[in-house]
C-alpha cells in the first residue's frame, strides 16, 4: 500500500536556457530564475494546498535547505523530499493535490520565467520502499521528457515587432534597454537586478559590512578584466564534481540523499567563499597583477569602480546646490543602481535624464557618487556540484585551483570530494555561449575523460587559450594547431600540450601536478637562471620548428648560463621534447595567464 503521492520536477536544458544570450546580465538573470523555480516559485505553488502565506512557505523551504530535516512520513499536506541536481521531489497526500500543485507551479513559471522548459512525473509512492518507488518515478519522468515538449513562450506573430535579442515577438518595453523586447528577455534583465542585490547582501553577511561598502560584483563583462585599448580576455570556468551522480544513485535512502545533497551544497558554497575571500583580501595584488593603476587618470578601465547614487549622495547634492534642482527629483528614481565606471555612470544618467551635464554638474556628480571597487569575478551557476563563474582571463586557472583545493577539504564516507575544471580563456567580445560550451562541454569533459582513463581519484584541470576565434571543436583545434592526436591514431609527432593537470600537492612528486608545474613556471622566468622575455618569445617559436633548431636554442642558452626548468625523471631541457611531448608551451601560456604574485608565492612554498 502506498504512503503518499510523489511529484518529481525537472528542468530541461538548463544550460541552454541560461546561456542562450551573449549578454552577461541576461545569463545572470536566467540563472537567478532557475534558482527561484525551486525556491520562491515552489513556495508560491504550495500556498493553495497548505493554506499558509507565501512568507511562511518560503521561510519553511529555506529552513529545510539549511537543516537536518527528517525524512517525510507522508502525514503532512506537502513535504519536500529533496532539491538538487536540477530537480526536486515533492510529497503530497493524493493525486488531486498533486495535479493542483503542478498546475499552480507551471502557471507561475509561464509568467515569471517564459521560455524555461520543465518536465513532471507523479504517482503513488511507498516511503519504506524508497529506491524502487523513486526509480519508477524517474523512468516515468524520462518517458515524459521524450514524449512531449511544452511551448513555454509566445511564438512570433505578424502584428508586433521582433525582439532583437531573442528573435521572437517584442511584447514589453524595458527601461534599461530603452526598447521593446520579448517577455523572456525582460524577465532575465529584471531578474539580474535581484541577483546582483542578493549576492552582494549574501557576502556582506559573510564578510561584514565593510565588504558591501567597498566592494561589489558586476554584471558587465567589461568590468571583469582587460584594459581599454589593450588585449583583453575573460576566463569562463566550469567545475563539475567527480562521481557525484554515482554517489546519489548508491545512496540507500532518502535520508542519505538529503545528507549528501546538503554536504555537496555546503562544500560548493565554502569553496566559492574561499575564492571570493581571496579576491577580497588580495584585491590590490590582483589588480596590480592585471596591470591596473589606481593613480592613472583613466578611471574607467585602470581602476574598475562602480558609481551609483544613494540617499547620502543625493542629500549632499541638494545641500551644495551645485546640481540643477530640476534634475534632483528625477535622480531620486535612479538611486541605488550601479552603472560601472565613471564615463558609463555619467552616460547612463544623461540618457535617463535626457540632458547633457555642464562641467560643474559633472564634477559634482562624480564627487558625491558612492564608489565601490568591482571584484574581477562573477558567479553564474552556483549550486550542487555544478559551478560556472566568469573572471578576468589571467585569474581563471588561479581561481579554479583555489576552488578545487577548498572543495576537496570535505569528505563523504571518508572519501574526499573531488572535481574537474574546464577553463576557457577567450576574448571579452567573443560569443559568450561558445566560450561556455568550450569550458563545460569540451574542456571539463576532457579532464574527466583523462582522469577516468588513468584510473585516478584526483581532481583535474584543463584549459584553452583563444587569442582570436574558435574554429572547430576542441579536439580538432588541438589536433590541427598543437599536434595532439586521438588515442586510436597513436602518439602525436610533436605534441605541444602537457595539460590537463592534477590539483595535488607538489609532494609526493607527480609530473602532472599543477602545484609542481607552477613552480617550474616561476623558475622559467627566474632572474638568475631563467629566460628574459625576448628568449621566451624565441622559445615559443622554436617549439614549432625542427629538432635541429631546438638543439641550437638549448646550446645558446647554456653559453649564456641559462637553463630551462626540468621535470623530475625527464630531460626536456636538452631537446625541448621527450617522447614527442613538451611542457614548455604550457609553461609559457600559464605564465601569461596566471597572476604574478601567486607565482612568486608558489616559489616561496618550496
Amino acid at each position: 500500500m502506498h504512503d503518499c503521492h510523489a511529484v518529481l520536477l525537472d528542468t530541461v536544458s538548463i544550460q541552454n536556457y541560461i546561456f542562450q544570450s551573449n549578454k552577461l546580465k541576461e545569463n545572470l538573470g536566467a540563472s537567478y530564475l532557475v534558482q527561484e523555480i525551486y525556491r520562491s516559485y515552489l513556495a508560491c505553488a504550495f500556498c493553495p494546498i497548505t493554506g499558509k502565506t507565501f512568507e511562511e512557505e518560503l521561510q519553511q523551504l529555506d529552513d529545510w535547505k539549511h537543516s537536518d530535516a527528517e525524512a517525510p512520513d507522508g502525514t503532512k499536506p506537502v513535504d519536500v523530499g529533496y532539491i538538487g541536481g536540477g530537480n526536486a521531489l515533492v510529497f503530497l497526500q493524493n493525486a488531486e493535490q498533486a495535479q493542483k500543485f503542478v498546475e499552480a507551479w507551471t502557471e507561475i513559471l509561464l509568467v515569471q520565467a517564459p521560455g524555461l522548459t520543465t518536465a513532471v512525473a507523479h504517482g503513488n509512492f511507498t516511503l519504506d520502499q524508497f529506491q524502487p518507488s523513486f526509480e519508477k518515478l524517474f523512468r516515468q519522468l524520462k518517458c515524459n521528457k521524450a514524449r512531449y515538449g511544452p511551448i513555454t513562450s509566445l511564438p512570433r506573430h505578424g502584428i508586433t515587432a521582433e525582439c532583437a535579442r531573442s528573435n521572437v515577438s517584442a511584447e514589453l518595453y524595458n527601461d534599461w534597454v530603452e526598447n521593446y523586447i520579448s517577455a523572456g528577455v525582460n524577465a532575465r534583465i529584471e531578474a539580474a537586478k535581484a541577483a546582483k542585490q542578493e549576492i552582494e547582501e549574501k557576502y556582506e553577511k559573510k564578510f561584514g559590512k565593510d565588504f558591501g561598502e567597498k566592494l561589489c560584483f558586476s554584471d558587465e563583462l567589461d568590468d571583469l578584466g582587460g584594459i581599454r585599448h589593450e588585449d583583453s580576455h575573460i576566463a569562463i570556468v566550469h567545475i563539475d564534481g567527480n562521481d557525484i551522480g554515482e554517489r546519489f544513485k548508491q545512496a540507500p535512502s532518502l535520508t542519505a540523499i538529503r545528507a549528501l545533497s546538503k554536504t555537496v551544497n555546503e562544500a560548493t558554497e565554502a569553496a566559492f567563499d574561499a575564492v571570493v575571500k581571496t579576491a577580497k583580501d588580495r584585491y590590490r595584488d590582483i589588480m596590480d597583477s592585471l596591470g591596473f593603476d589606481p593613480r592613472s587618470g583613466d578611471h574607467d578601465r585602470r581602476n574598475p569602480t562602480e558609481y551609483k547614487l544613494n540617499d547620502d549622495s543625493i542629500a549632499r547634492l541638494e545641500k551644495e546646490a551645485r546640481f540643477p534642482q530640476k534634475y534632483l527629483e528625477k535622480l531620486q528614481r535612479l538611486k541605488n543602481q550601479g552603472y560601472g565606471g565613471r564615463s558609463k555612470f555619467l552616460k547612463e544618467l544623461q540618457r535617463k535624464l535626457k540632458t547633457e551635464f555642464s562641467a560643474t554638474a559633472t564634477e559634482s556628480l562624480i564627487e558625491h557618487a558612492s564608489k565601490r571597487d568591482i571584484l574581477p569575478i562573477r558567479p553564474i551557476i552556483l549550486g550542487g556540484d555544478d559551478v560556472t563563474f566568469v573572471c578576468d582571463g589571467k585569474l581563471g586557472i588561479y581561481f579554479a585551483k583555489i576552488f578545487i583545493e577548498e572543495f576537496e577539504k570535505v569528505t563523504v564516507d571518508s572519501e574526499k570530494l573531488t572535481a574537474c575544471a574546464g577553463v576557457a580563456i577567450i576574448k571579452t567580445r567573443y560569443p559568450f555561449y561558445r566560450g561556455y560550451k568550450l569550458a563545460a562541454d569540451e574542456l571539463c569533459i576532457h579532464a574527466k575523460r583523462v582522469r577516468k582513463k588513468s584510473s585516478s581519484t584526483d581532481s583535474f584541470l584543463d584549459f584553452h587559450v583563444s587569442l582570436g576565434g574558435i574554429a572547430g571543436t576542441l579536439s580538432e583545434i588541438r589536433r590541427r594547431d598543437f599536434g595532439e592526436k586521438p588515442e586510436d591514431e597513436g602518439k602525436a609527432e610533436r605534441n605541444l600540450l602537457y595539460r590537463p593537470f592534477k590539483i595535488v600537492p607538489k609532494a609526493p612528486f607527480d609530473e602532472l601536478s599543477l602545484e609542481m608545474f607552477l613552480e617550474k613556471v616561476r623558475q622559467l622566468v627566474d632572474r638568475d637562471i631563467g629566460l628574459p622575455k625576448t628568449k621566451l618569445n624565441e622559445l615559443s617559436e622554436v617549439l614549432t620548428l625542427s629538432e635541429d633548431a631546438a638543439r641550437k636554442f638549448v646550446q645558446a642558452l647554456k653559453y649564456r648560463g641559462r637553463a630551462l626548468p626540468e621535470i623530475e625523471g625527464h630531460q626536456y631541457g636538452e631537446t625541448l621534447f621527450e617522447s614527442n611531448k613538451t611542457p614548455y608551451f604550457d609553461m609559457i601560456e600559464i605564465l601569461r595567464f596566471y597572476p604574478d604574485f601567486a607565482l612568486q608565492e608558489n616559489g616561496e612554498k618550496t
